[in-house]
């Protein structure tokens, strides 16, 4: 998947392996990361990867959920991880709205 990211005028790209598809449960997955076409296009799962563990729980009005990732990550890039995940869940809100 890649995603533009205007503000830092780059283009992002993730690709990985699910690990575990518990449904209704949890899900884990890798998600290895490239700001180049070319390695996208190559998608080398051999590269250095962090974890993603998602976990979902049942709750009286609908779910709740939980989202973990593990791996090495520059103290530069925390903000802009942080940035993107608030970012998916905002689209992942606006989707579940409609």
């Amino acid at each position: 998947m890649g995603i533009d990211v205007p503000q830092h005028n780059i283009q992002v790209f993730f690709y990985g392996t699910y690990i575990t598809v518990t449904p209704q449960t949890q899900i884990v997955h890798t998600m290895h990361y490239t700001e180049m076409v070319e390695e996208f296009a190559i998608k080398d799962m051999s590269t250095p990867a962090h974890r993603v563990v998602i976990d979902f729980e049942p709750r009286a009005n609908g779910s709740w959920v939980r989202f973990a990732q593990f791996g090495d990550l520059p103290a530069d890039q925390i903000p802009l991880a942080t940035a993107g995940m608030q970012s998916y869940f905002d689209s992942l809100q606006n989707y579940l709205d409609r």
